[in-house]
């Protein structure tokens, strides 16, 4: 998923325990983002799996409020962040 028009990536901002995908070589592409921005968004997860599937932000809070948030990435996903912040 990638919007040009956009420039940032909420996964979560008030509500707990989701979950965002990227499997099969595909892309997920911001300029920032959170997941979990405010306290009752907690244990929520961004997740790259699979061969060049792809996390590309250039800032991405993990957790600013809300707490056990995760960016998990493996079996080939990659992750590309400017910055970060847990």
């Amino acid at each position: 998923m990638v919007d040009p028009n956009s420039s940032y990536l909420a996964l979560v901002e008030e509500v707990a325990g989701n979950r965002m995908v990227v499997s099969n070589g595909g892309s997920v592409a911001s300029v920032s983002g959170y997941v979990g921005r405010q306290l009752s968004s907690s244990n929520n997860l961004a997740i790259a799996t699979g061969t060049n599937s792809l996390l590309n932000n250039q800032y991405l809070t993990l957790g600013a409020s809300g707490p056990n948030n995760q960016r998990v990435v493996g079996n080939g996903g990659l992750d590309k962040q400017r910055e970060s912040s847990l």
